[in-house]
């Protein structure tokens, strides 16, 4: 029942309720939580020396709905707290202070009921109640006031501390996000930062990690090969939690979405707090296990969303990184797969060209064997018949020396003078000197071209393409004779011939090696020079050494000298294919080949080459030939 009266009795003045407001101001400063609600009123109870508070406001602390109506009464009231709420219902809120009586629990009250502070921006009003006289109403204002003014300040407090948490909360999200961008590799670096970042987001205050074996199986329990991670969290106590969670249910790999508990199992336990556990899959594997803890408040749906989101972008970029790793390794596979096939079809133009060069020196070779065969038949009976009519010639002579003697001896004048007129007439002493030099220098010509074209037959050697017993010396000397008109003008040549076996090869072959060699040291002596040929043996080697004092090659030539194509002379007088050709050559014969130049000096080719060829499967040894 409730009826508006006067309270009596003593009340202090104004002056001590100025004096009482601070020290209430400051004390209801300290009002933080609804929790310590009772005990602040309780204090301003006492300081006023009354019976009790009850206190009801709206839409002041941050963790309250907007409508929702919030009581609090001190420690002395709590028992009366729904009477009180019914009492105070049926109230008139209209005026700022309304003085009446209540009952309770069959005890008188007197009490003072003031309303909301529109200056304060406050929704509240505050009950006053004692048995004996309540204090002035200016010392009840000023507590009124100081109540109010202690929620004003929490509320202000409450909401900076909230846009103090997004703030932070934006600057670890966008941090977070950053690095999420820069991940590329699963490893423990990143379970560690993961498991720091989302502690982090979610504001939990411990977590650990278990980044699960590869080897293991996914239903395999934790103790199974893999690692365990901890950040501010006792890892005994975490292994209660798991046992009492059963290792299995812990960590089951079919579980695919997050799960929230609370351990029951002890108050230990209990006292943790709210577990978050987080399955960290990337495709169909489980890679870890995030274990997040609060423990004076429980996870909801925002705080997986968020870890949610950043295990997506991390695991993402991880598969995009992965992805390119792969794209990498397979363009540089068909980069190098492209440069091997450049490569190779680099040695087919190659290897065709000089193909063509063979073919090319053996078509030329066929030719002059052609050509010499056809050119010795005619030598054979030109130089038969210069042999016989030298004979003949012979004879006449004798017939003239005859016919002048017998003129001589005749008394005949007239055939003497008619002999006499036809020797001076025919200049018969001159011929007879003049014809038999003739005849030498002809028969001479006749042996030279023979010479020649036995030369030319043995260099081309058309009819040789296995390996034979061959004299090296006859080699040299018949390349030197076919390329002779190309060096006579300019060089001199110099045999230095050792004592050496014959030797196991393809002669026309080596000639072709021979002659590409010497008519390179004849193009690198512009005036006049000298190309030393020497031979020599070195255990079961021999060496043919070929030396110039022409111009010499410039180093940085050296490496690329026997490449396909590569010249140093005028474009049209060099293919850039004979030393090629001539290495190649070389290096079918198991033998191999050098150079040492000195530029402005001259150059050496050591050629140096097996006397027998090394005997090949299925092969038999070449026959023929004395050494």
């Amino acid at each position: 029942m409730t009826t508006d009266a006067t309270p009596q009795g003593a009340r202090p003045n104004d002056a001590e309720a100025q004096q009482a407001a601070p020290a209430l101001k400051s004390l209801l400063h300290a009002f933080c939580h609804l929790d310590k609600a009772p005990k602040a009123l309780a204090e301003v109870q006492t300081h006023l020396g009354i019976d009790g508070i009850y206190l009801q406001y709206q839409n002041l602390l941050g963790d309250q709905a907007a409508d929702q109506l919030v009581a609090a009464a001190s420690t002395s009231m709590q028992k009366h707290k729904v009477a009180l709420k019914k009492a105070l219902k049926a109230l008139s809120a209209q005026a700022p202070c309304t003085e009446t009586s209540l009952t309770l629990a069959g005890k008188p009250y007197q009490a003072v009921l003031i309303n909301e502070l529109e200056e304060k921006h406050v929704d509240g009003r505050v009950l006053f109640l004692s048995q004996s006289p309540l204090p002035a109403a200016s010392q009840l204002q000023a507590a009124a006031d100081g109540i109010f003014t202690g929620l004003v300040a929490t509320q202000l407090k409450l909401q900076i501390a909230l846009l103090q948490n997004n703030l932070r909360y934006q600057v670890i999200w966008s941090e977070s996000m950053e690095w999420a961008k820069t991940v590329e590799v699963a490893n423990n670096d990143f379970f560690k930062s993961l498991m720091q970042r989302s502690s982090l987001i979610v504001n939990a205050s411990c977590a650990a990690i278990y980044i699960h074996s590869a080897r293991a199986r996914h239903s395999e329990p934790p103790q199974n090969g893999g690692q365990w991670l901890y950040r501010h969290l006792d890892p005994a106590l975490l292994e209660q939690v798991i046992a009492a969670q059963g290792d299995l249910d812990f960590f089951c790999p079919e579980q695919t979405t997050t799960r929230f508990f609370t351990p029951t199992d002890s108050p230990e336990l209990v006292a943790l707090g709210s577990f978050m556990l987080v399955p960290v899959r990337r495709n169909e594997q489980i890679l870890a296990s995030l274990v997040l803890l609060k423990p004076k408040a429980a996870f909801g749906i925002l705080d997986e969303i968020y870890v949610s989101q950043l295990l997506n972008q991390t695991l993402s970029n991880i598969e995009r990184h992965a992805l390119l790793s792969e794209l990498k390794v397979t363009n540089q596979k068909i980069l190098e797969e492209k440069q091997e096939q450049l490569s190779l079809i680099d040695k087919l133009e190659s290897t065709q060209q000089q193909l063509m060069q063979s073919e090319k020196m053996a078509s030329i070779g066929q030719l002059a064997a052609g050509v010499a065969h056809e050119i010795n038949n005619p030598i054979g009976y030109v130089s038969s018949n210069i042999n016989s009519l030298s004979n003949y010639v012979k004879d006449l002579l004798k017939v003239i020396e005859q016919a002048e003697q017998v003129a001589g001896e005749s008394e005949d004048p007239g055939m003497q003078e008619k002999i006499t007129g036809l020797i001076e007439e025919y200049d018969i002493e001159f011929l007879k000197s003049d014809i038999n030099e003739l005849l030498r220098e002809s028969q001479e010509g006749i042996k030279r071209v023979k010479h020649i074209v036995q030369d030319l037959k043995d260099f081309s050697h058309v009819e040789q393409a296995e390996m034979q017993l061959a004299d090296l010396h006859k080699c040299l000397d018949s390349t030197l004779n076919i390329v002779n008109n190309e060096l006579k003008y300019t060089c001199t040549i110099e045999k230095r011939y050792g004592q050496i076996p014959h030797i196991e090869c393809v002669s026309s072959q080596l000639n072709q090696v021979f002659m590409n060699l010497l008519v390179n040291a004849g193009h690198a002596i512009e005036k006049e020079g000298l190309i030393i040929v020497e031979t020599l043996r070195e255990g079961d080697q021999v060496k043919v050494k070929i030396t110039d004092n022409g111009k010499g090659i410039d180093p940085k030539n050296m490496r690329k000298l026997f490449e396909p194509f590569f010249t140093t002379k005028p474009v049209g007088k060099g293919t850039g294919l004979g030393l090629s050709i001539s290495y190649g050559i070389v290096q079918k014969h198991h033998g191999h080949i050098e150079v040492e130049s000195t530029l402005g000096k001259g150059t050496t080719f050591t050629i140096t080459l097996p006397i027998q060829q090394p005997e090949q499967p299925g092969e038999t040894p070449a026959a023929g030939g004395n050494q």
